[in-house]
């Protein structure tokens, strides 16, 4: 992750860290969204990662959810 500069009362602070996840938007509404699609693509260390809303993905399993391209692919 990059590094972030802030300007504070007392002087300039640079910021640098891991801990801050990237914003990502729905694919197909483009709101704010947490989840990525986890089917895996026929290899288990590639998958869809496309960025999915609730309302435009499915949950198939605990902590395991799919776009809509690959939950009417099935």
């Amino acid at each position: 992750m990059g590094c972030e500069i802030r300007q504070t009362p007392t002087g300039t602070m640079i910021i640098c860290g891991r801990g801050r996840r990237p914003s990502y938007r729905c694919y197909v509404c483009q709101k704010p969204t947490d989840i990525l699609c986890d089917k895996d693509l026929g290899n288990p260390s590639f998958v869809c990662d496309r960025p999915i809303c609730l309302k435009h993905g499915r949950r198939v399993a605990s902590n395991t959810d799919w776009c809509n391209e690959h939950t009417t692919a099935v």
